[in-house]
């Protein structure tokens, strides 16, 4: 759920921007 929120909120331009799919699934890992 919450990944596909965080991708929710990247495509309605309200997330932050990443420049690669790497950079995009390193932040979403970066709390764990």
């Amino acid at each position: 759920a919450t990944t596909k929120k965080a991708i929710a909120e990247l495509e309605a331009g309200k997330g932050k921007k990443f420049t690669s799919v790497d950079d995009l699934m390193a932040d979403l890992h970066a709390d764990d």
